[in-house]
């Protein structure tokens, strides 16, 4: 409708009907960034009602009245990323939402029936690297970065409880570097996938060498934390 400035929009496959516009009016300079589908509504990221402020709204996709999902937010704070659960219900959503800086894991139902719940018993400033939703919806599985000062860093993965009592486990961490004292070297989690029963992952993880190359490992855990991780294979790249 704008030029340069995107929006979220609905048409039917067969082009039987004009597309209709499912975000509501964007302030000046306000873009919608992203969107997923999910039951009946779609989720989309946007800086619908301030400039460079990034909420998760909902709308149904057959047009209608749009839903503020993340709710307030801290002076500063934004909604970074988001994923809808597998049966298209609820998004899980990560925000430096109640502390400036500080980025959290929050759960929420696409069509506004509660607010949003917090999900880490336990946040604290360390950066966020990824995350994945288990194929049940049961786990939320996500890596994060931890620094050891002066210059060292290490990634760990870690698994949040989506449904039932909220629970944080580590799961694994990236191997260690072979030479914690080498600036510029380092480790983290490269690929994760879930098995298809959604009980174990396999993931990728890769430790810098001091001549460009890496040395990287295919390890397999159960989401639940038991038992340790298990090697299955490792090499290197050039």
């Amino acid at each position: 409708l704008a030029d340069e400035v995107f929006e979220l929009f609905s048409a039917p496959a067969d082009a039987s009907a004009a597309p209709l516009r499912l975000n509501a009016a964007l302030v000046a300079g306000g873009d919608v960034v992203r969107f997923a589908l999910g039951n009946q509504r779609a989720a989309y990221l946007a800086d619908q009602d301030q400039d460079e402020v990034y909420e998760l709204f909902s709308a149904p996709l057959a047009g209608g009245a749009v839903l503020e999902l993340s709710g307030a937010l801290i002076a500063n704070g934004d909604v970074l990323e988001f994923a809808l659960t597998p049966d298209g219900r609820s998004a899980v959503f990560l925000a430096d939402k109640l502390v400036d800086g500080r980025t959290e894991f929050f759960r929420v139902p696409l069509d506004g029936s509660a607010p949003p719940l917090a999900l880490d018993p336990s946040p604290n400033a360390d950066e966020v690297m990824n995350h994945w939703i288990s194929p049940d919806g049961a786990r939320l599985l996500f890596t994060q970065r931890v620094v050891i000062p002066p210059f060292r860093h290490v990634e760990r993965l870690f698994a949040l409880a989506l449904v039932g009592s909220l629970a944080k486990v580590q799961l694994a961490e990236a191997h260690p570097e072979r030479d914690p004292y080498s600036f510029g070297m380092g480790s983290s989690f490269l690929a994760l996938q879930f098995t298809p029963d959604g009980q174990r992952a396999l993931y990728t993880d890769r430790v810098d060498g001091k001549d460009g190359d890496e040395e990287v490992y295919l390890n397999c855990v159960r989401v639940d934390g038991s038992p340790a991780p298990l090697l299955l294979s490792r090499g290197w790249t050039d």
